[in-house]
């Protein structure tokens, strides 16, 4: 919708668990099949959801080896890979940048 670049994710479902809703999304808008045991937390963030309400996003990180690119129609108009040094220059709407910060930075939040 010519918002800018966003990380995959969206809505947890009910019933789903935070882990269960990051394998799915991921899956449905990047093509990526991920394992739930690959995934790490790397922290919770408050946002601002759809109609300007308080929200939170649950950041994950995974380690995976990706090739091509995926785009599901429904989902989103465009879709690619960049390199760390490239996302500091991108339009992202959601106030994401502590986490992709904590992201690239390598935080991991060791939960069992």
């Amino acid at each position: 919708d010519g918002r800018g670049w966003v990380p995959s994710g969206g809505l947890v479902d009910s019933g789903e668990t935070f882990v269960h809703a990051a394998v799915r999304e991921t899956c449905e808008e990047a093509g990526v099949v991920l394992d739930e045991s690959a995934l790490r937390l790397v922290g919770v963030y408050p946002t601002t959801a759809k109609g300007g309400n308080p929200g939170c996003s649950v950041i994950f990180r995974a380690d995976v080896a990706v090739v091509g690119v995926y785009v599901d129609s429904r989902e989103a108009r465009r879709a690619r890979w960049f390199a760390v040094d490239e996302v500091n220059d991108l339009v992202i709407p959601f106030d994401l940048a502590d986490a992709l910060r904590d992201v690239f930075a390598g935080l991991e939040i060791d939960c069992r």
